[in-house]
């Protein structure tokens, strides 16, 4: 009988069962390649670095992304904006599929500094398809409109997230609140005006509270409200 090699996310969960016991800086890639039975060369063919091994979720996930949005142009859906709001949600279900991972993952970087912002610029990649999607299928729009919806739509799905992994939410209300936070964003940043006038470019702490964003997204769409 072969035995299948582990998956990269396997190896990532193994990685962060000895961060968690060991501290991240205790651990080395040859410690994590040892306890999942592969050898250091195999291990650095998988995971560039160390570092790269506790966020290999996200380059799967950031293909199943880009792979629902180019499915999504080649069957002619005839709305970009839904076509970003329903990969965020499809982003937000594989995180909840993984949820016990993802809870360990968020242990590890927070009591780890020099993660932080290494998972910083790994979140980003999800703006940006977002953002590429949008200019391709709308190219007659400003690029500062889509990137303002990419990166507030980005925020709108970590600050959901991150209520599941501090703050008790569950998975069920997780799905509600984003898809009722994604229709209210888009009602006010697409469906109405906030594509006249002056372009303004949105940016957003990904540490931001979500009761925080939601006053400032709302106050985009009404500049009198405080």
């Amino acid at each position: 009988m072969t035995v299948q090699p582990l998956a990269r996310v396997q190896i990532a969960d193994i990685a962060l069962d000895l961060f968690l016991a060991r501290g991240y800086d205790a651990v080395s890639a040859a410690d994590i390649a040892r306890a999942a039975g592969v050898s250091r060369s195999t291990f650095f063919r998988q995971f560039g670095a160390k570092e790269d091994v506790i966020f290999a979720d996200h380059d799967e996930t950031v293909a199943a992304l880009e792979a629902h949005l180019a499915e999504r142009a080649r069957t002619g859906s005839t709305d970009a904006w839904d076509d970003v709001v329903s990969g965020a949600m499809l982003v937000l279900d594989r995180f909840l599929d993984r949820l016990d991972s993802i809870r360990r993952r968020d242990d590890v970087v927070r009591r780890t500094p020099a993660l932080r912002d290494r998972e910083i610029v790994t979140i980003t990649r999800y703006d940006r398809a977002f953002d590429r999607h949008l200019r391709a299928r709308l190219p007659a729009v400003s690029p500062i409109r889509t990137v303002q919806f990419a990166d507030a739509v980005a925020a709108t799905h970590n600050a959901v997230l991150r209520r599941v992994l501090r703050d008790g939410l569950g998975p069920a209300d997780a799905r509600d609140r984003l898809a009722r936070e994604l229709a209210d964003l888009r009602a006010r940043l697409v469906d109405g005006d906030a594509g006249a006038g002056e372009s303004v470019v949105v940016a957003f702490r990904s540490s931001l509270p979500l009761a925080e964003l939601d006053r400032r997204l709302r106050k985009l769409g009404d500049p009198d409200r405080i």
